[in-house]
């Protein structure tokens, strides 16, 4: 009588089931712990090269905006006006602005003004262009520009004229004989918010000393 073959099925056993899962999961754990490191550095690079990105961007405006400040230009319009700063704003005749994006540039006035929000606790920096001649400064005609801004951050501007740092420059004419400098030799911006500090040095293009007619220096 032939007896009957036992047939043996092949696969796994709970022990082997229970050990394999044990396994996914510590591999899992460890692809995710790498996968959260990794992000955490992608998003910590990309956060500072934001902010690297900003800095660049408001040294260039900055820069471009000083850089394009007169001791004085041609024209009734422009008799008026004269470089002004103290440690919170500055307001100077330049030969074009920011917005100029070609052609034929004409003088304006520009505004940069650092402006404590109490209430948030942001200091922010904000720039803004005058026409000459223009009497309205509403803000609704002449709107502030915001160009960076600070987190419980505190700025200040100073200016370089004459041999010493001052915290406040005038440019004002005190008669004909005046030869006192018309813009400052460098200005000055501070900003203390940890991390993300400033310390810009900025020199206009043109000479400090009092404007002179084309004509006028032709015939002298």
């Amino acid at each position: 009588m032939l007896g009957l073959g036992v047939r043996r099925q092949d696969g796994f056993t709970l022990l082997e089931m229970m050990v394999v899962l044990v396994l996914v999961g510590l591999i899992s754990a460890m692809l995710m712990q790498g996968f959260v490191y990794v992000a955490g550095i992608y998003s910590s690079v990309e956060r500072k090269q934001q902010h690297w990105q900003q800095q660049m961007l408001q040294r260039a405006w900055l820069k471009e905006s000083v850089r394009s400040l007169t001791n004085g230009v041609d024209g009734t319009l422009a008799q008026p006006y004269f470089f002004q700063g103290d440690s919170q704003s500055f307001t100077g005749l330049a030969l074009q602005g920011l917005s100029y994006a070609g052609g034929v540039g004409r003088p304006l006035r520009v505004q940069w003004l650092l402006d404590h929000d109490v209430e948030q606790g942001v200091l922010f920096l904000h720039y803004r262009e005058l026409r000459l001649g223009e009497q309205n400064t509403e803000v609704d005609d002449n709107p502030w520009y915001e160009v960076g801004r600070w987190q419980e951050g505190q700025g200040q501007f100073s200016y370089y004229s004459q041999g010493s740092w001052q915290s406040s420059f005038s440019g004002r004419v005190q008669g004909e004989q005046d030869i006192n400098p018309r813009v400052p030799e460098l200005i000055r911006l501070q900003v203390e918010a940890g991390a993300r500090s400033l310390d810009i040095w900025l020199s206009a293009a043109v000479t400090s000393t009092p404007y002179v007619s084309p004509e006028i220096a032709n015939e002298l």
